[in-house]
């Protein structure tokens, strides 16, 4: 709810910022009211969003674990159940404010899918939890490589509730992304340094210059345009 108010504020959507914080001041003093005098003052130690809710990993998981974490203590902590905050050792509820200003994901992977990437590197994360969204982020860091795995860390500034209070989540990772033409990777030649296709006309095969954007063992992405288009035949040998 948050989140969404001060997006709206942001895209001016809800009217002044100013008519907007007099109406929350208006349901503070309600609520406050509601309390009958029953409540606690919190100060925070910077702005950010107010989550009533903890997993014991606040001391743990920080920016500045992000240099000392390995891959199995990344697993280790993705394996542990919920946590549960005693109510001997919380006897008031539970909650802390998160900058919502930057967040980091921390995913385990081989060195091998961490090499197609470098730090500063942009990359597309999507959340199919989330209806598929997709966000442009940042590769923030990598770790150094313990028995072929490493752990990349991935920066992004977009507001998402559940990332902003969840300390798991499935996530998708596109490390680059081509717009163009899909044949099969047998059909596209070197020929002299040369990238060529031969395209089928009425008149027989005629030898066609090609971009490739991308290929591998099965298929290949050509740069759309020129004298080749998405209606043209090509042969594949």
């Amino acid at each position: 709810m948050l989140i969404e108010r001060k997006n709206n504020i942001l895209n001016n959507k809800s009217g002044s910022k100013e008519s907007i914080l007099e109406n929350l001041n208006k349901q503070k003093k309600d609520l406050e009211k509601q309390l009958g005098g029953v409540n606690q003052t919190l100060v925070a130690p910077r702005s950010g969003i107010f989550v009533s809710q903890a997993d014991g990993f606040e001391q743990t998981l920080t920016f500045d674990s992000i240099n000392t974490l390995t891959p199995s203590e990344v697993n280790e902590y993705l394996s542990r159940e919920e946590y549960k905050p005693s109510d001997e050792i919380y006897p008031y509820p539970v909650c802390k404010i998160t900058d919502n200003s930057e967040w980091i994901l921390a995913a385990v992977c081989s060195e091998e899918i961490a090499a197609q990437t470098s730090v500063g590197k942009p990359v597309k994360v999507s959340f199919p939890d989330e209806g598929e969204k997709t966000l442009r982020c940042t590769i923030y860091e990598i770790s150094e490589p313990v028995d072929g795995e490493v752990v990349i860390y991935i920066m992004g500034t977009k507001e998402i509730y559940n990332v902003l209070t969840a300390r798991k989540m499935k996530i998708n990772i596109v490390f680059e992304s081509y717009e163009g033409l899909r044949i099969p990777a047998s059909a596209v030649k070197t020929i002299e340094g040369i990238d060529v296709v031969m395209v089928e006309k009425a008149g027989g095969d005629v030898e066609t210059e090609v971009v490739v954007l991308f290929k591998d063992e099965d298929f290949a992405i050509i740069k759309e345009g020129g004298e080749l288009s998405v209606y043209d035949k090509v042969r594949v040998d």
